[in-house]
């Protein structure tokens, strides 16, 4: 993977020292089955509500009927 150019940009309330905004740009060329591929990314992301997610309830069915994954 080669990067050709990476921008951040970050914003981080003064207060509670939290990530609250990012932007990023990324440009870079990779490998995939021998043949090269430029990939750009325009990311851009807003934080919020830290602490507050409810619990995560997955149902049994899906439970029972996961299959691991190798990677």
């Amino acid at each position: 993977m080669k990067f050709n150019k990476v921008d951040y940009e970050i914003h981080i309330d003064k207060e509670t020292y939290r990530l609250t905004n990012l932007k990023m740009i990324m440009d870079y060329n990779t490998e995939m089955d021998g043949d090269s591929v430029r990939v750009v990314q325009d990311v851009q992301s807003e934080y919020m509500n830290y602490n507050e997610v409810k619990e995560i309830k997955v149902p049994a069915e899906a439970i029972e009927q996961a299959e691991e994954i190798e990677m």
